[in-house]
Formats: structure tokens, sequence, C-alpha cells
């Protein structure tokens, strides 16, 4: 989807949506296209990016459980 010039201020919801369709239409159209080694290396890397944030969110709360413990 070619980027084009337009104003947030005077954009309808109707052409807000519209716009958001396009952009996810345009995106399963690229990833269609990739062949199946990219996209499982794709899945990988997203797999990997959720991995490491759960485990991060699993650090924090047992960090904040471990605080509200000693107090």
């Amino acid at each position: 989807m070619p980027q084009e010039e337009f104003d947030w201020a005077t954009m309808t919801i109707d052409e807000l949506f519209e716009r958001r369709r396009l952009a996810k239409e345009e995106r399963s159209r690229r990833l269609a296209k990739l062949p199946i080694e990219k996209k499982l290396e794709a899945v990988e890397k997203f797999n990997a990016i959720l991995e490491e944030a759960l485990a991060e969110d699993q650090r924090k709360r047992a960090s904040e459980q471990s605080d509200a413990c000693e107090d």
C-alpha cells in the first residue's frame, strides 16, 4: 500500500477503519508470497519474543510477591 498524505483531523471513523482493513489485506498478501521457510522463521522469532516477555512478567511478579512478603 503506497504511503499517502492524509489529514488525521479530517478523517472519518469509516475512513480510518477502511485504511486499517486495506493495510491488513496488504500485509496478508505479502505474507502469503513468502516462502514457507521465511514464514516459519517469523513464527519462531515471534514465539521467542513472546517467551521472553512471559519470562520477564514472571520475574516481575515473583519480585513483587517477594517484596510484599518482606513487608
